[in-house]
């Protein structure tokens, strides 16, 4: 069996505070955790039209490419490792400066078809984590050979 790897997921939690999110971080490391995952939005027009009826909610919750380095950084002093899910372009910059401390990327079954995302994805040579919600088997067995090696879990469900 391959090493267990427990981590805490903060989502959209943090709102765009990032005092808010060190302290998530904070009660990760205090609860064991072995890493955290991010979602990591740098711009928010990346990721939704402005005319969309969610964009001013997720427009708030944007950190700057300096604030999510900082957070990335602070799961690593406190010796866990950074989980990634990068939904724009911005947020795989991100992953470029900060690829020392993130054990795993990953891919939520929405961004499938995001083919520069995908090809970023490829690119970065990390270890994926690949979400396979509402996806057939084909579609997973494509990601699958488009990934490779590199894809190591099957994130089925939410």
């Amino acid at each position: 069996m391959s090493q267990l790897f427990v981590y805490a997921e903060t989502a959209f939690h943090h709102e765009g505070d990032e005092g808010y999110l060190n302290a998530l971080v904070d009660a990760a490391a205090s609860a064991g955790a072995d890493g955290v995952k991010f979602q990591v939005l740098v711009e928010a027009d990346a990721l939704l039209a402005r005319s969309h009826p969610a964009f001013e909610r997720l427009a708030p919750c944007v950190l700057s490419p300096a604030a999510w380095l900082r957070v990335l950084q602070r799961v690593a002093d406190r010796g866990m490792r950074n989980v990634v899910l990068p939904l724009d372009a911005g947020a795989m910059r991100v992953v470029d400066e900060a690829r020392a401390t993130i054990a795993y990327l990953d891919i939520h079954s929405v961004l499938f078809y995001d083919d520069a995302l995908m090809a970023s994805l490829a690119a970065a040579r990390l270890p994926i984590i690949l979400g396979t919600g509402g996806r057939t088997l084909d579609e997973v067995k494509a990601k699958q050979a488009f990934f490779g090696e590199l894809l190591q879990v099957l994130m089925l469900g939410f």
